[in-house]
């Protein structure tokens, strides 16, 4: 897969590799609760960031 530099490449990577990715992914809804990988805090830190960007966002208009 190559690398993506603007939003519009990695939309066209996205769209180019997107059997690849969808290959690759795991559905969370599969991974047991008690999952190491989910009782992870970093989790948390990842979803304040991205509501808070979104946030950020969204009272700019974008």
């Amino acid at each position: 897969m190559d690398t993506a530099k603007t939003i519009k490449e990695f939309e066209t990577f996205l769209e180019n590799n997107r059997k690849e990715l969808c290959d690759a992914s795991t559905d969370a809804s599969k991974i047991p609760p008690d999952d190491e990988w989910l009782q992870e805090d970093t989790w948390d830190d990842i979803y304040q960031k991205g509501n808070a960007a979104e946030e950020n966002m969204q009272g700019t208009g974008r």
